[in-house]
């Protein structure tokens, strides 16, 4: 797909270019006819256009994407053959110091969500620690519209394949929760279930990951005179005069007549953070790039014989479950996918397109398993950062200009993991029940019982908290709107906006904030 796309571009002058069925070139739009620049074609800058369409029939909304068309739909909605995808679509713009790496970008249209696991958790406001209450109340009117932009389902995949194994494990682990320290119990099995989004309209025919780009050629579709989306644009900077954003420099040249638009910086955190500090002197956004949070993970694959789990069908059978966790200064939670077949070659399509946390290069090779249920273990733990200008965790500038993530590790994070490692440990066993179980060990390529080998991941994922909003311009970097205190029409919509990031996946909540801000956006035009 990648070299289909490339060819297209050395074709003749006068043939067009596969993208430009449905894409711009920034020589195509009318300059100054446009009310909101939105910044990124991936999750939450398309989230971030169809609220601002919808809720304004007379907004006029540029998308601006720094990469080309790669993958029409989320991957595992694709073939398995497009599972070799998934490591290779990946870039990494930056220089990394510190404790951890970065997880890389996918510079495409749809972003990192053309791969992404659909995990959707919704956050309770215990879990928002620190947020500004008002924030905290206003995604109270946010969450349900935004489960169902997402077509958020439960774990169960909403079909046939959830059954027996799905019964059994969830009754399992119900039952266990209360003697596995630092973990929390809900109230009733069901509160096990996974929140997965299948996308809006799901059917109950099967499971679908949701992914924006389907949602973003219906909306040029559906708006071709109110909507305009330019492809391999990226933002380089924004130029200011009287205290609002006048012209963004990209790749494809500078774009004038911002001045009554609302810009809408809607990419990754460190890529939005790096915009903002190559923009504006550092006078003006002193906190700029500091507060970095993130998540670090633990993951493992186990199996235990199919006996261990009595009466399975011989159809296939998944499930997926979420456990929350926390110590006392940080939050974890555990995600549990289950797989069983009796006939791999037959099942092998449902496996890929089923199992959340698939985008392991040898994933399908450890799931393709006719004698045991396989367990993916993946704990998600939260590196809290420092809101202030110490703060060892950052995002900055080099000399040249280049982006430099400094990740930073405390003894809190560190106990925290050591935590949640050990209850994902005693999870397993209350799986098992006693069964025999054997761990994958990636570096070997085979099964072994010495325990899980090589789980802890040594790069931060799911960072945020860069640019994070609050009152005080003294104290914060955007305000309660997720406005840029210093420019009057610049906006993040972003997890960089979040003072503190948890440990839960953070798409539903960045998707709510994309509401939340589409509808403040709406009031003022």
């Amino acid at each position: 797909m990648e070299h289909l796309l490339m060819s297209a571009r050395r074709d003749s002058p006068g043939s067009p270019r596969l993208e430009s069925y449905c894409f711009s070139t920034l020589e195509d739009v009318d300059r100054g006819s446009f009310d909101h620049l939105v910044v990124g074609g991936g999750l939450v800058g398309t989230v971030m256009a169809s609220e601002l369409l919808a809720r304004d029939p007379g907004a006029r909304v540029l998308v601006l994407e720094q990469g080309p068309f790669l993958l029409p739909d989320h991957v595992q909605n694709l073939p398995s053959t497009y599972h070799s995808l998934i490591n290779r679509a990946q870039a990494s713009p930056w220089r990394v110091e510190g404790d951890l790496s970065l997880a890389p970008q996918v510079p495409y249209v749809g972003g990192r969500a053309l791969f992404w696991s659909t995990w959707t958790p919704q956050p309770r406001p215990e879990h928002l620690r620190d947020w500004p209450d008002e924030v905290v109340a206003g995604l109270e009117d946010e969450w349900e519209g935004a489960r169902e932009l997402l077509g958020v389902r439960s774990g169960a995949f909403c079909g046939h394949e959830a059954t027996s194994l799905h019964r059994q494990a969830g009754e399992r682990l119900f039952q266990g929760l209360g003697t596995i320290a630092d973990l929390s119990v809900p109230d009733t099995p069901q509160g096990l279930d996974a929140p997965l989004a299948a996308g809006p309209g799901a059917s109950s025919a099967g499971y679908r990951r949701f992914s924006p780009v389907p949602m973003l050629l219906d909306l040029l579709r559906r708006y071709p005179e109110r909507l305009t989306v330019v492809t391999e644009c990226e933002v380089l900077r924004l130029y200011e005069e009287n205290g609002r954003a006048t012209a963004a420099e990209t790749t494809q040249g500078t774009l004038h007549g911002l001045e009554d638009a609302a810009v809408v910086l809607a990419h990754g955190t460190v890529e939005t953070t790096k915009v903002v500090l190559s923009s504006f002197p550092g006078s003006r956004v002193p906190l700029a790039g500091r507060n970095l949070n993130g998540h670090v993970g633990t993951w493992f694959t186990c199996r235990v014989p199919r006996a261990a789990f009595p009466g399975l069908p011989s159809s296939y059978q998944a499930a997926a479950f979420y456990l929350d966790g926390a110590t006392k200064t940080r939050q974890f939670h555990i995600d549990i996918n289950a797989s069983a077949t009796s006939d791999s070659a037959r099942d092998v399509e449902d496996i890929y397109r089923l199992v959340p946390d698939i985008f392991r290069a040898d994933a399908l090779q450890q799931l393709c398993d006719d004698d045991h249920v396989v367990l993916f273990m993946h704990g998600i733990g939260e590196v809290a950062g420092e809101r202030g200008p110490r703060a060892p965790g950052r995002v900055r500038l080099d000399e040249s200009g280049g982006t430099v993530v400094t990740t930073h590790l405390d003894a809190e994070d560190a106990r925290m993991w050591d935590a949640m490692d050990d209850a994902m440990t005693e999870l397993v066993g209350t799986l098992a029940q006693g069964a025999p179980v054997e761990f994958w060990s990636p570096g070997e390529r085979r099964w072994t019982t010495k325990g899980p080998v090589e789980h802890r991941q040594t790069f931060l994922m799911h960072e945020c908290g860069t640019l994070w909003m609050g009152h005080d311009a003294q104290e914060s970097v955007t305000d309660l709107t997720g406005r840029l205190h210093a420019v009057d029409n610049v906006y993040l919509s972003t997890s960089a906006v979040f003072p503190t990031g948890g440990s839960w996946n953070p798409t539903l909540t960045m998707v709510a904030m994309a509401r939340r801000l589409a509808r403040h956006l709406s009031r003022r035009a």
